[in-house]
């Protein structure tokens, strides 16, 4: 890293510039001991403002560095409180990937309430009589995006893994003294439309498992399998009550009849009914894990309780509403998901730093951002570095497109930043230039402070 002339450079400057304004009389003086200390016209005397302007050269240079090495198409801005400290690059909205999960989650915290929780719930016409349900038993699901089976959240590399237990569920069906079903097991799914996907998505993302199907009742991420090439369900709904009415036979609930989609009575009697996580912990899982199918369910979500219909349509137009609402620098803005897979959104590296310093270092976004070799989609990253421990950040990756944008732990306080890199070739090269980053800025602001107080000591002209 080269960047000793800069400083060198500031420094005198610095001195030249304080020395000049505050240069005092002799009356100004006052006694001495111990020989002569510190210049009185000496930069020494105010650390604070050298050390700002040091760390600011420290942190154009870091800047200056990594933009030199990133495509074209690339934007990056650091700042700490309301002051940018440094940027490069466009000022053009470009596609952020999943850096969108920071609107998204902005929006979601907004609009709805962070201590609330979905429910899915149990619903059957009558309430069961001797142990028998007379006909279906429904699955009513309520956007719970984290509605799963212990053998999918087992095979996740990173455990513990949150989830909502659908044999948890099924163990309270029978513990409500059900024990024979004589119709079938349906899924209901009418809390959000019939859309198992985005319409602008790449075909390439379903045929890859990428994502899987969404729905209201959806069960294992909307997976069928998730083996080696993931299998999105051809139907979440139906693949979420067949899954039910499997594990209910494991219990040895005798169901008679298939099943299927369908809806629950109106007037239907509860029988059970389990409550995901609650809405402030589900955005820190969509941070954290970067998690595209919980996403896009708190999208439909927004959509419902804001826009009155369960859409990705509805809940697009909430995020965009929620952040011009909010007064943040939205130009070229394009919302078309909420979690950033779809390659048509775009935003500036302007709004998601906005969007982090108005949540602030200890936000619940914030507290929610995967950290650097500990947790999430940044535990494999600076590891044995200076940054380990240190930087909080979303990350996001398409094919073309590297985002990373959070929060760095500085000695001279919290700095935020964001950072796309729109036109990629290759994505470790990509994230090599995350970890120049977030090394580089760790050391800010480059000096001691109290190093640069003044001295009480000889002074010897070093």
């Amino acid at each position: 890293m080269r960047r000793a002339p800069v400083l060198l450079a500031v420094l005198s400057v610095v001195c030249i510039g304080t020395a000049a304004l505050l240069a005092p009389t002799v009356a100004d003086a006052g006694p001495t001991s111990g020989g002569v200390g510190t210049p009185l016209a000496s930069a020494r005397r105010i650390p604070e403002v050298l050390a700002e302007h040091v760390g600011r050269a420290e942190v154009a240079s870091v800047v200056s560095e990594v933009a030199a090495a990133s495509p074209e198409r690339s934007c990056l801005v650091v700042g700490r409180g309301t002051t940018s400290l440094a940027g490069a690059g466009t000022t053009d909205a470009l596609a952020p990937a999943s850096g969108m999960k920071l609107l998204t989650a902005t929006a979601v915290l907004d609009q709805l309430d962070p201590a609330s929780r979905l429910r899915t719930t149990v619903v059957a016409a009558l309430a069961p009589a001797g142990g028998v349900v007379e006909g279906d038993l429904f699955l009513v699901g309520g956007g719970d995006p984290l509605l799963g089976t212990a053998d999918w959240a087992g095979h996740f590399e990173r455990q513990p893994v949150a989830y909502t237990s659908l044999e948890g569920l099924a163990d309270q069906v029978v513990a409500a003294g059900v024990q024979v079903i004589r119709g079938g097991v349906f899924g209901d799914g009418d809390r959000y439309d019939d859309r198992q996907d985005v319409a602008t998505w790449p075909e390439r993302y379903r045929d890859s498992g990428a994502v899987g199907s969404l729905s209201a009742l959806m069960v294992n991420d909307g997976m069928a399998s998730w083996g080696p090439v993931p299998q999105p369900a051809a139907d979440a709904t139906v693949a979420g009550a067949s899954r039910f009415a499997e594990l209910l036979r494991d219990r040895g609930v005798q169901v008679m009849g298939g099943t299927g989609r369908g809806s629950a009575p109106e007037a239907g009697v509860e029988i059970t009914y389990v409550d995901s996580l609650t809405i402030g912990d589900l955005v820190a899982q969509t941070l954290r894990e970067s998690d595209n199918e919980t996403a896009e369910l708190l999208t439909k979500e927004l959509g419902l309780q804001v826009g009155g219909t369960g859409t990705t349509a509805a809940g697009t137009v909430a995020i965009a509403s929620a952040l011009v609402a909010r007064g943040l620098p939205t130009d070229g803005l394009v919302v078309a998901d909420g979690s950033g897979l779809d390659p048509g959104a775009r935003a500036t590296c302007a709004l998601l730093a906005s969007v982090l310093y108005a949540d602030g270092p200890d936000g619940p976004i914030a507290q929610g951002l995967a950290v650097a070799g500990i947790s999430g989609t940044l535990i494999d990253r600076l590891q044995g570095t200076a940054a380990y421990g240190r930087v909080r950040a979303k990350t996001g990756t398409l094919n073309e497109v590297s985002t990373l944008a959070g929060w760095v732990d500085t000695d001279g306080g919290d700095l935020w930043f964001a950072y796309i890199q729109d036109g990629i070739r290759g994505i470790e090269p990509s994230r090599q230039r995350w970890d120049q980053l977030a090394v580089g800025l760790v050391s800010y602001p480059g000096v001691d402070v109290a190093g640069l107080g003044p001295s009480t000591g000889m002074f010897d002209g070093r």
